[in-house]
């Protein structure tokens, strides 16, 4: 809840106002005020901010964005124009965190309907349909190859490592 406070509080100088002007001041903690944000840099970072802050919130959406920004529509899509649009860097953001889940220990994040919730989809089914339109391969084929990879890298960094300590090199491990 917002409280009420005056601006003398928040200073230990005599204000230079005549002592029958009053001024009061709204704090609200809960909600940032943006009106520092001059330029649409500025701007831009903060909404690319909030959306990577928000991805497990299913109702992310433009409206979610303006209302929170005090902005109005045609700005929000203005600035975010040049990254293709609103929705579309949402959904491309989701994807983002998806292949980062999708590619991390599996004891973690095993499950796909896990894996969509945390990244703010309807449902698996949902996800697993966008995810397979987007990169051509469905999220457990993705895993499958991501963990490969992973396995090919670590197989590299250790023969790498015992090549430059000296060690004899032992065949069967690779």
């Amino acid at each position: 809840m917002p409280r009420l406070t005056r601006i003398s509080e928040y200073s230990r100088n005599p204000l230079p106002w005549p002592a029958n002007f009053d001024v009061i001041v709204c704090d609200m903690p809960d909600k940032p005020n943006f009106a520092f944000l001059h330029g649409n840099d500025e701007l831009l970072t903060a909404v690319m901010a909030f959306i990577d802050s928000h991805l497990g919130d299913r109702n992310l959406n433009p409206k979610l964005i303006q209302g929170y920004f005090e902005i109005g529509r045609s700005t929000l899509y203005r600035i975010l124009e040049q990254s293709g649009g609103v929705r579309e860097i949402i959904l491309r953001r989701r994807l983002d965190k998806c292949i980062e889940l999708l590619s991390a220990d599996i004891t973690a994040f095993g499950d796909l309907k896990k894996i969509a919730k945390e990244a703010g989809f309807s449902s698996q089914h949902h996800f697993s349909r966008t995810f397979a339109a987007r990169y051509g391969v469905p999220p457990q084929k993705f895993r499958v190859l991501a963990r490969e990879q992973a396995k090919r890298r670590e197989a590299a960094q250790r023969r790498k490592v015992t090549k430059a300590a000296g060690a004899p090199r032992n065949p069967a491990v690779g």
